[in-house]
């Protein structure tokens, strides 16, 4: 499908995602970069962005637009803690969003401005959760191209 640069996946935002073999480098421990362009629709329920889960309660990280107000997310179990955007993702149209996380400090932005975000529950010192062995899945959004930079 066309992208906002080039190729990108398309999802129907129910059920499709792409799957990356698990490898070591995927297992981030310090600091993390996340870039994406998106273009929401309008009501979709919560929308994967990209996760490394374990299980459902211990990701190493998992990135998502929030059911309903598209507000950006960050989600980990150890230590259980997730923060949101304050704005929302407009829908119908491509953003750009990012999130970076490190030294215990994370900053949403949204096309290319940083944005304020709130603590939703849990430990308010942002950090990456446990590592595993799952593969990284990307995917359930309508329009998602993702690349990934390590810090």
């Amino acid at each position: 499908a066309s992208g906002m640069v080039g190729q990108a996946f398309s999802f129907d935002g129910v059920d499709d995602v792409v799957n990356v073999p698990d490898n070591n480098n995927l297992d981030l421990t310090t600091a993390m970069t996340f870039i994406a362009w998106v273009n929401p629709v309008s009501g979709a329920a919560e929308l994967n962005m990209m996760d490394k889960v374990g299980s459902i309660n211990s990701p190493n990280y998992r990135f998502f637009l929030n059911d309903g107000n598209r507000k950006m997310g960050y989600f980990t179990d150890s230590p259980f803690q997730a923060f949101l955007s304050v704005p929302s993702v407009p829908s119908g149209q491509f953003s750009h969003v990012a999130i970076t996380l490190g030294g215990g400090a994370i900053q949403f932005y949204l096309n290319g401005n940083p944005v304020s975000h709130s603590l939703e529950f849990g430990n308010p010192t942002p950090s990456l959760g446990p590592t595993n062995n799952s593969p990284l899945r990307i995917g359930c959004g309508d329009s998602l191209l993702v690349y990934i930079w390590l810090i």
